[in-house]
């Protein structure tokens, strides 16, 4: 019961602690580098060719791409989509494994949540600029309600039954 309290703990201060650090000091940083990635992406996908308007409001999470195809600006709400980092790197720092362990877990983590936002943006591009919003509008909650919500405690599920020597059973062993 000692190990498992302390985790839940740990996992608490720690995301405490780092939300504010994400939202109100790397959330502008990082929305421009998504938001770059999104609109390079605009050659490819559907949506054509976009480009990052200079409109990234940092305390609101808004993203506004200009998209020449359709002859205007979508603002997405980023904030809600990039959130999830926050019980990612919570759950990975709170794993009672060797700190090169967490670090390089939490990296890829990071890495691979980065690679959701980028589908997500992409998917509310792609389905507001589509004619019938139906067609796509099922996998945009899908991504929404399941990916976006349940990729860090799937990754952290992975991860740590990888890095734990016991496994993930023995974190949660009294």
């Amino acid at each position: 019961m000692k190990t498992r309290l302390k985790f839940i703990l740990l996992s608490i201060a720690i995301a405490t602690a780092f939300f504010p650090l994400i939202r109100f000091v790397l959330m502008k940083p990082y929305l421009i580098l998504i938001g770059s990635i999104v609109s390079a992406l605009g050659g490819i996908l559907p949506y054509g060719k976009a480009v990052l308007s200079e409109r990234v409001v940092a305390g609101t999470g808004e993203i506004a791409f200009d998209l020449f195809k359709y002859r205007k600006t979508i603002l997405v709400d980023a904030a809600s989509i990039i959130t999830n980092l926050v019980p990612l790197i919570a759950l990975v720092l709170a794993t009672p494994v060797k700190w090169i362990k967490r670090t390089i877990g939490a990296g890829i983590g990071i890495g691979i949540l980065m690679i959701s936002h980028i589908l997500a943006i992409s998917v509310i591009l792609i389905w507001q600029t589509s004619p019938s919003g139906e067609s796509i509008e099922g996998f945009k909650i899908f991504i929404d309600g399941i990916l976006i919500f349940a990729l860090p405690l799937l990754y952290w599920a992975v991860w740590a039954d990888k890095a734990y020597q016991t496994g993930l059973q023995g974190i949660f062993k009294s």
